[in-house]
């Protein structure tokens, strides 16, 4: 598989569209989550490594997107979400996500 057809075949998967058009970020990561921490330990464990970076990846595409309100309202509504897998130092790097609001922010 090309990397562009696999990128759109998990984004579509995980993140479609809602009716008026518009990626629900965060409907759809809640809905990721509830998935995988209801999941047999067996593979739970495995798939729950895949939070945070999933969650990264769906800041930096609202940044990049320029889209500061809904990129808030992810943030905001996910955190406690990523605190809870107890991942040691993912406290700091939160608090230094949450300061970002452009792409100029991420160089710096």
């Amino acid at each position: 598989l090309q990397d562009d057809y696999l990128k759109y075949l998990v984004m579509s998967k995980l993140f479609p569209e809602s009716v008026d058009g518009v990626r629900n970020y965060t409907m759809s990561y809640q809905e990721l989550y509830k998935f995988v921490t209801g999941l047999i330990d067996i593979y739970r464990e495995d798939l729950q490594r895949l939070l945070y970076p999933i969650f990264i990846y769906c800041l930096l595409d609202l940044i990049y997107l320029q889209k500061t309100v809904e990129f808030k309202d992810f943030f905001d509504t996910n955190c406690s979400l990523i605190e809870e897998l107890a991942v040691p130092g993912r406290v700091e790097e939160l608090d230094q996500l949450r300061k970002l609001r452009s792409e100029q922010d991420i160089d710096h």
